[in-house]
């Protein structure tokens, strides 16, 4: 349901806390009036729906209301996706986020939409307590467009290595460098994981970034899964590209390497 119109709160609310079979997914739409009372009654109707697996919402919430949420998703067993908060939700709202989500033994979240929400390194520990848990879901993780940096790629890397569930890492505009996307190749070549897209693009890897994802490529000590891999923007160069197709044959389960925008001229 796409809330839009006008005095649709009240209404929405009764159908979450009479767990209305007819609504599976709640898509609040980012022109109308979200205020902070009117988040939290949501939020609470949710905690106890058994109906609802989808929610999203780009309003910005405050401590109020994250906390609701965080009641909420500690307590909630049907959401599969998930997308909270604007450009402002920032690291203490999503850390309130996510310990509620992390309490939750038996949370179904398998979408995680997390795309420019001010994140910082600050939020990596968080996440990663999240995704370190054994009961853990989690199939698509976009951390997009925020600034996790080099800091908060190792952290990710290493929550990762107690995931098996985690397929889809969007990393992309999160001002790493080499060192970052070198962490992260090392790791996906040192430890069994189900990745099968990892997408970097717009980060400043270069030349040698590209040369030490390559080498890691090259020298795998595990089978690889992935399947794509996307560093569109990321100032490779025609020698950085020249060395990322010498090693493609390492990684037979590779079937997409996005390139775009990379300087690449001819050989």
């Amino acid at each position: 349901m796409a809330w839009g119109k006008k005095g649709a709160v009240d209404d929405l609310v009764n159908k979450l806390s009479s767990n209305d079979p007819a609504e599976k997914s709640m898509f609040i739409l980012p022109f109308r009036k979200l205020d902070s009372s009117d988040a939290v009654k949501v939020f609470e109707a949710l905690r106890g729906n058994t109906t609802l697996t989808e929610l999203s919402t780009a309003h910005k919430l405050d401590a109020t209301a994250c906390h609701a949420a965080a009641d909420a998703l500690s307590n909630n067993r049907t959401l599969v996706k998930l997308s909270l908060g604007n450009q402002e939700f920032g690291d203490e709202n999503f850390q309130i986020v996510c310990d509620g989500l992390a309490d939750n033994a038996n949370s179904r979240i398998e979408f995680w939409d997390l795309e420019s929400k001010s994140l910082t390194a600050a939020s990596a520990p968080f996440l990663a307590r999240f995704l370190s848990r054994p009961e853990c879901l989690l199939r698509s993780l976009n951390v997009s467009r925020n600034n996790f940096g080099n800091e908060g790629a190792v952290a990710l890397t290493t929550a990762l290595e107690e995931n098996q569930s985690v397929t889809l890492l969007d990393y992309s505009e999160n001002n790493i460098t080499s060192e970052g996307a070198a962490a992260m190749l090392r790791f996906l070549t040192t430890h069994e994981t189900k990745i099968e897209e990892l997408k970097l693009s717009r980060n400043s890897l270069g030349e040698e970034g590209v040369r030490l994802i390559a080498s890691s490529l090259a020298s795998t000590i595990v089978p690889l899964r992935l399947t794509t891999l996307c560093m569109n923007e990321c100032s490779l160069g025609t020698e950085g590209a020249i060395s990322l197709s010498d090693v493609i044959s390492a990684v037979p389960s590779l079937t997409r390497l996005a390139l775009a925008k990379n300087s690449i001229g001819p050989a």
